[in-house]
């Protein structure tokens, strides 16, 4: 049976299955056995591992139940009893989808014991565990075991293993840290009477397994965990460097792609905001201070990865405060994504380049960033005067120059990204200084894009988009 209960107190129980089982019991006493008796059982029993409920994306939820074939007979006497299995019991798994307060899909005998799910991937399977969480096992939304791992020790013996995350690529990572709830009795029994929860947790290994269950990666397990921006720490909180942070994981898009439900583990479906930056053009610098000089165009590929670093820390700080993970990506991942292109764009009204572009009409997940704009935006925010090939030469080696161009390039991404979200409404594109959501990429009138000045929202603009972030990604 599944209870739903809404959020105004409403509720609906839906029934999964009825399961049948006979008992028949005959009394065979006499004077020589006077409590003797035969019972035979034939049927099946059924029931819910604890944690066997799942969100089926956002359409309504998966409960997994287990069903257990029994065929026995037994004997009772005055002096024992025999037990006679007529057949091995067997264990199933019932995968029932429910959507509606009604069953929308039901696949029945799936050859898994116990299987308690965990996480699901972009592709609808879900990642749990079965016989007593010693086995890693993907199963596809038809009841389908795609594959299952052990985890063993030296001796060959399976560890217990968590399914932590799941990935945009249909990997996981998962953990044999096991953690332990033990009670203690009060010291003083006569004048403290409460009995202490102690939980005692071992670290043990991190796995990375790809989409097919093959593992690809181990290292030890410090405990980290993942928060709802992104950024890694201990409970209890420790010193950020002190912690060991995995690889940098791009999380699935789906509502169990985190174990317990979300980065908090309240077991409540959630997750953050996947928000990238994704790079489509040409590193090149072409000099626009005081004159643009287009036959001075440079490549300048060797600092790319200097200019990436200081747009995404950049990016990933506009939404350090909001639950955000904001990183690099490709076309099509993440949930909204801002791309830098090559060439500039004229406004119609004013005939002058911008730094970039969103549309206007919901729903936007896409917005424009000119790289060639702020490139040269940034030579007037630092003034960096190239008039001929000696200050050309001098300006490949400052290193500043990169930053601020990788600053702007992340500030005035953060701005579109805003776009998408709250339009031209919400203190976007005012008059404000020092703002994300102030108007105009200007390197001499606004240099706080480029130069490294700290910058914030604007409280009306923060305010919106604290309303439409907050809790965290939705529809």
């Amino acid at each position: 049976m599944v209870l739903r209960i809404s959020a105004d107190g409403s509720n609906a129980k839906t029934e999964l299955k009825t399961w049948t089982q006979d008992l028949t019991h005959t009394q065979t006493s006499d004077d020589s056995c006077p409590n003797c008796s035969q019972e035979s059982t034939r049927g099946t029993i059924g029931g819910i591992m604890p944690q066997a409920a799942i969100t089926n994306a956002d359409a309504g939820v998966t409960v997994f139940a287990f069903d257990e074939a029994t065929c026995s007979d037994q004997v009772h006497t005055d002096t024992s009893d025999q037990i006679t299995q007529c057949a091995d019991p067997a264990l199933f798994s019932l995968m029932t989808s429910v959507s509606q307060d009604s069953i929308s899909s039901q696949v029945d005998h799936i050859s898994i014991a116990q299987f308690v799910p965990a996480l699901q991937r972009e592709d609808g399977s879900y990642i749990g565990t079965s016989e007593q969480n010693n086995q890693l096992t993907a199963l596809s939304q038809e009841g389908a075991i795609l594959w299952q791992a052990n985890i063993v020790d030296s001796m060959n013996n399976p560890k217990p293993i968590v399914p932590l995350y799941a990935m945009a690529d249909g990997g996981i990572m998962a953990t044999t840290t096991a953690t332990f709830v033990t009670n203690q009795d009060p010291l003083d029994p006569v004048n403290q009477d409460v009995t202490t929860r102690v939980i005692n947790t071992k670290l043990g290994t991190l796995y990375k397994l790809d989409r097919g269950g093959n593992i690809i990666l181990q290292l030890p397990d410090e405990g980290s965990l993942v928060s709802w921006t992104g950024r890694w720490y201990l409970d209890p909180p420790e010193s950020i460097s002190q912690v060991s942070v995995p690889e940098i994981i791009d999380f699935a898009r789906t509502l169990a792609a985190f174990s317990h439900g979300n980065p908090s583990g309240t077991n409540v479906a959630g997750r953050p905001w996947y928000f990238k930056l994704v790079w489509q053009n040409e590193f090149s610098l072409i000099p626009d201070n005081p004159l643009i000089l287009t036959e001075l165009k440079t490549d300048i590929s060797f600092r790319a990865t200097a200019i990436k670093q200081a747009a995404i820390s950049a990016f990933i700080k506009a939404f350090s405060t909001l639950p955000v993970i904001a990183d690099e990506g490709s076309p099509d991942t993440g949930d909204h994504r801002v791309n830098i292109v090559k060439g500039e764009h004229i406004e119609p009204p004013t005939g002058l380049p911008v730094c970039g572009l969103t549309g206007s009409f919901p729903p936007v997940s896409n917005s424009s960033v000119y790289y060639e704009q702020n490139m040269e935006q940034a030579q007037w925010a630092i003034n960096v005067q190239i008039s001929g090939p000696k200050d050309l030469k001098k300006a490949l080696n400052r290193s500043d120059l990169f930053t601020a161009i990788g600053a702007g390039i992340g500030n005035n991404g953060a701005h579109e990204m805003a776009h998408q979200f709250l339009l031209n409404l919400s203190g976007m594109d005012d008059n404000s200084t020092n703002t994300y959501n102030g108007q105009g990429c200007n390197g001499s009138n606004s240099p706080w894009i480029y130069n490294g000045t700290d910058i914030h929202w604007g409280n009306m603009t923060f305010q919106a988009l604290k309303k439409v972030l907050g809790s965290g990604w939705h529809r």
